[in-house]
């Protein structure tokens, strides 16, 4: 079986957030968040993230990234994304 591309789980995941009657502001908000995590990737790494390469590590260097670029407290910086992503 072949595995499914970011672009795949990430609608899977919003049409499994639009079937359990989420707001529409909240999964547009949410597939923001995924879709800034994911440039951010790209740019970072040079390369596509596939669901193979999602680690910890990775996690940790976007959550700098936004402590850096926004200014703002860990917890605010991790709160945005992790809520984005796992909803």
């Amino acid at each position: 079986m072949a595995s499914l591309t970011i672009d795949a789980l990430l609608e899977l995941w919003l049409a499994d957030l639009r079937a359990n009657d989420l707001a529409p502001g909240t999964v547009r908000r949410y597939k923001s968040a995924v879709e800034s995590f994911l440039a951010w990737y790209d740019k970072e790494e040079q390369r596509c993230l596939t669901p193979e390469q999602l680690s910890p590590i990775t996690l940790i260097g976007y959550r700098n990234f936004l402590q850096r670029t926004q200014q703002r407290a860990t917890s605010t910086a991790w709160h945005k994304y992790s809520h984005g992503l796992y909803g």
